[in-house]
């Protein structure tokens, strides 16, 4: 309403993009404000008033009291009002009073005993008090009980407004009424013109309290000479005046929250979880491992706060930067800053002085840090920097190491506690090189335009998502977008969106806020559903989802699609790489579009409605706090994100958390810590052991918690060794290649605790094993077992069938395109032992893995069956990755490393010993002969991924095309990691060119 005032003024003829001038803007606000307000009293009084007493809470005046409790109350009045008070009159002698923003007045009309004069007088109600106060405060003074309830509270300014005649000694009350105005609280900065841009906003911010009064609320009944008093005074006219019925200011309400005791009035509280960062300790090294993403509040903000100082007491890390917003009155986070700039490291904070209602603490911690020796920057002329970044710079030997947290959400501990918000750490090369030359355009004069993997505005944001849709528009209707937002307005991006629509493209956005685009809307919009959230916490995340035709892409970040984000503000929307943590976000945004518990849509007609009412009440955010059972999903590696076993897996985690689960991942992505839980990796053993515990400890679950667990081959073998030792599981599944079976309807129908396992009972047969520790482990459980080693195919003949009847209503050309023939992404070269088969290892389906194996994966020059199946996968099949996996305990390498005669496998044996000659300084200085095992493995894998490279028709391939990439793992038979070991193909390949280079450009 202020800048449609200050549009009325200078330029009264305008017309805006709907049509309207400022003046018919101004009153249609108008009305639907009164509307607003209308409502806002029929609630209140009709529904939560009543409801209040029910439980015998009630807000008293004091009228109701008898005349010997309201001498208690006027005693109360006397000595812990009346010294506040200061009553400021209105004649030719006394200047119509200043009266500041929101705060509430009383108008006092007097009338002088002697002259019979009339006068006027302003009352403000103390902000250092309490708007309501307990009875029980007020009569523990007094002998004289209340006989009201205990959870009795009367208004500060009824107590104000009955005895403020005591103000006013030899003057006649004739009228008291409330009243409170809304200024403008816009700042007013010339930037173009400010020298020091900190000295003029704090200049602005003293002229912001003397700001133009834009709305007054008065309380009916006010009569008209008062009223024009106000009027006249404020300089306002008849249509900027509002008459409240009732209680003035309802906010205040949110004080009877800390004075009433009631749980069951009150959200069930909760601590937030450090699941993925267990201890406060070595933070940098895990972000260094994987990325790791939190879901505040869900997940504590506290884990920010450790980063931030554990970098700033390693001495190894010698440069912070971070952006700062809105970052509270209190916060560890300049601490820290201010810390770290103590002790010597180069310290440089983003400061947006212009952050909405928090000039004043940014202005505070400006100072503060600058006095620190922190190098403080404002901003862009022009621009407000709202985007959340902080960037670490840590010496490792001889390299420099960034690491980057992302967030949706400020750097303040109060807000991360009632907002949703995502946090993403990583130190991925592209991402923090970006990061770091956003903070070279923020600090300096970069003129760069473009970035690796972040999207940024002003620059490239907006095309960037319009590219995107656009990409999904030539999709058609396979195409895919969920968006979440507070805001949508701009045009560009809704335009777009419609024409998305208009060819079939699917599209859900999720907006808190403001949505201009108008939903199903025949030939339009009709395949766009609009939907908001409103629940115990502010939904404040911002998520960008394509489908991108199977590629899928997902961008986190600070931005709303309007305008003054895309044009006037520096945002960044980062993208979400690590396929696990792209599906943790799309399992939240899932339960969201099926929360009808908080969720309302938007009709064509520009209103919003309930959800309809479905048998399963699915509320996301309470099941995000208090999950009915723990399930952990044991994902296959990320080359494999797209196959049909993750697919499934996929599948199964959003059966789990629609029944009321929290999920945690795990894939085979192996690290080497034994004290968290990672949501990309599975680590030691006691990995998931300190999950179980650390989760029931922290959420107070009650025994009867549920664990589920999900897991491919040795990963189910790892899961279920703890598993099945949890007390109250009562659901465990060991996924094996048949789990393609089990739709989500079969689960569902599953009535029992039932375990589920496959595999042959064979000594040799990991899913054996696990069998078999079942029967040794679960003597304390009551369980239906499928087992196809046992009655599995024999017995339950009608659960195969039910099932791929099920599976084939899924996918009825299951069979005919499995006969079509093979389609491969990857050529694996492996060991010939039978306990690292590459399917159960990567949990690929049948045709997506071309398969080579010998004795210790070794790639020799002469070897005509190799070369003949390299050469067919790279020129045939078109092969995008080459993986060499070797393994612990391998037993080719075990006989290279004791020689004696072995008879023809001499001549296969000397490849593995040359090896041990190439490395023998590194080696020979290995004691620990089974540490020297392992290495010899590693080395093994390294070299045979070399022979890879010198191959013809792999250079021609990568000359070419750049594919295929060549990856070196090891699979650790022991505990069931998966090691990458971090092969350049690029770094090797340079380092024996020119020798090996066959030059077949």
């Amino acid at each position: 309403m202020a800048g449609l005032s200050k549009q009325l003024e200078s330029n009264p003829l305008s017309v805006s993009k709907d049509g309207y001038t400022p003046i018919e803007q101004i009153r249609k606000n108008k009305a639907i404000v009164k509307t607003l307000l209308a409502l806002r009293h029929r609630i209140f009084y009709n529904d939560i008033l009543p409801k209040l007493q029910e439980y015998n809470i009630h807000l008293r005046f004091c009228k109701e009291f008898t005349s010997l409790q309201l001498k208690t109350v006027e005693q109360y009045f006397e000595e812990n009002i009346f010294p506040i008070l200061t009553p400021l009159a209105f004649d030719p002698g006394h200047p119509f009073p200043y009266i500041s923003n929101l705060s509430l007045s009383l108008a006092v009309k007097l009338r002088d005993i002697k002259t019979g004069e009339l006068k006027f007088a302003r009352v403000k109600v103390p902000t250092n008090l309490p708007r309501i106060v307990p009875a029980s405060e007020i009569f523990s003074m007094s002998e004289i009980t209340s006989n009201f309830s205990e959870h009795t509270f009367i208004w500060t300014e009824d107590i104000i407004s009955t005895f403020c005649f005591k103000l006013f000694p030899n003057l006649a009350i004739e009228a008291v009424h409330l009243f409170r105005i809304t200024r403008d609280t816009d700042l007013d900065i010339g930037e173009d013109e400010a020298h020091d841009l900190l000295e003029t906003i704090s200049e602005s911010l003293w002229k912001q309290r003397y700001g133009k009064v834009v709305k007054l609320d008065i309380a009916s009944g006010m009569p008209d000479d008062i009223k024009k008093i106000l009027i006249t005074n404020f300089n306002i006219s008849n249509d900027q005046v509002y008459i409240i019925d009732g209680i003035l200011g309802l906010s205040a309400l949110m004080e009877l929250y800390n004075f009433i005791d009631i749980p069951e009035l009150k959200n069930k509280p909760f601590l937030p979880k450090r699941t993925y960062f267990p201890s406060k300790t070595n933070l940098l090294s895990r972000i260094d491992r994987h990325d790791k993403l939190l879901f505040h509040p869900y997940d504590s903000f506290d884990v920010v706060i450790d980063l931030l100082e554990e970098a700033t007491n390693d001495p190894d890390v010698i440069a912070i930067k971070q952006t700062l917003y809105r970052v509270g009155s209190k916060s560890p986070i300049v601490d820290a800053l201010a810390d770290a700039a103590r002790q010597g490291k180069q310290v440089a904070a983003v400061i947006e002085l212009k952050a909405r209602f928090d000039e004043e603490n940014n202005i505070v911690w400006a100072k503060k840090l600058e006095h620190e020796g922190v190098h403080v920057i404002y901003g862009i002329l022009g621009l407000k920097v709202h985007s959340k970044m902080l960037l670490i710079v840590k010496k490792d030997g001889t390299q420099i190491k960034r690491y980057v947290h992302l967030g949706t959400g400020n750097y303040n501990l109060a807000s991360s506690k009632m907002y949703t918000d995502y946090s993403f750490f990583t130190s991925d090369k592209a991402i923090t090189q970006d990061v770091s030359e956003i903070f070279n355009y923020l600090t300096g004069y970069s003129r760069q335009t473009s970035f690796r993997s972040l999207l940024v505005s002003p620059l490239n944001m907006r095309e960037g998502l319009l590219s995107k849709i656009n990409r999904e528009v030539e999709l058609g209707s396979k195409g895919k977008i969920i968006f979440k937002m507070n805001s949508l307005v701009d045009e560009k991006i809704i335009q777009a969106l419609y024409r998305a629509s208009q060819e079939g493209v699917k599209i859900d956005l999720i907006i808190r806020g403001v949505c201009t685009l108008i939903p199903q809307i025949e030939k339009m919009s009709e395949n766009i559903r609009v939907v908001s959230v409103i629940g115990r916490f502010l939904e404040h995340s911002r998520i960008f989802y394509f489908f991108n035709d199977g590629k899928e892409e997902l961008y986190l970040g600070s931005a709303d699609l309007m305008e003054r984000n895309l044009d006037r503000r520096v945002e960044v929307l980062f993208p979400i790489l690590n396929h696990v943590l792209r599906e943790e976000i799309k399992s939240h945004l899932n339960i969201i579009l099926k929360d009808v518990t908080n969720t309302w849509e938007l009709s064509s007609n520009g209103k919003y409605r309930e959800q309809g009412k479905l048998e399963c009440v699915i509320n996301q955010q309470d099941q995000l706090l208090d999950p009915t059972f723990l399930s952990v999903i044991c994902h296959p590696h990320p080359l494999f994100q797209g196959t049909m076993h993750n697919k499934v897996v996929v599948t199964l985690m959003n059966v789990l958390v629609e029944l009321g689960g929290a999920v945690l991942r795990f894939n085979f992505r192996g690290v080497t810590e034994s004290e968290g839980v990672y949501s990309d990796g599975i680590g030691e053993l006691n990995d998931l052991k300190f999950a179980v515990a650390h989760i029931q400890t922290k959420y107070n679950y009650m025994p009867n918690l549920s664990l589920v667990l999900a897991g491919f081959s040795f990963g189910a073998h790892i899961a279920l060794k703890f598993g099945a030792t949890f007390p109250s599981a009562t659901l465990l599944l060991g996924l094996g290649l048949p789990l393609r079976l089990f739709t989500p309807n079969y689960l569902h129908s599953i009535k029992q605790p039932t375990l589920i396992m496959f595999g042959d009972n064979d000594e040799f047969n990991p899913m054996g094993r696990i069998n078999q520790l079942i029967q040794q482990k679960c003597h304390n459980h009551t369980f239906q077992i499928i087992s196809n080693s046992d009655h599995f195919f024999t017995g339950s003949q009608h659960i195969i069938k039910a099932c791929v009847k099920e599976w084939l209503k899924d996918d009825p050309a299951f069979f005919e395109n499995l006969a079509m023939g093979q389609n491969p992404s990857c050529l694996y070269i492996g060991c010939s032992d039978s306990r690292v088969t590459a399917e159960e290892l990567l949990g690929a389906s049948p045709g997506e893995i071309f398969v080579h194996r010998n004795i210790a994966n070794q790639v020799i020059s002469n070897d005509n069956n190799l070369n003949a199946v390299v050469q067919y996968a790279v020129e045939y099949l078109r092969v995008q990755h080459i993986i060499v996996c070797g393994h612990y305990e391998c037993g080719g390498v075990s006989a290279a490393l004791n020689p004696s005669d072995m008879g023809q496998l001499n001549s296969w044996l000397q490849p593995l010993r040359d090896v041990y000659r190439i490395h023998r300084v590194e080696l020979d200085v290995i004691s620990d002969p089974s540490r020297l095992f392992d290495r010899l493995v590693e080395l093994n894998v390294l070299e045979q991924c070399l022979n890879i490279i010198k191959i013809d028709h792999v250079q021609r391939s990568w000359y070419r095309a750049n594919i295929p990439q060549i990856h070196g793992w090891v699979f650790d038979v022991r505990t069931g990691r998966l090691i990458d070991l971090g092969l350049d193909m690029k770094k090797e390949f340079e380092s024996i060119r020119r020798i090996y280079d066959l030059h077949l450009l």
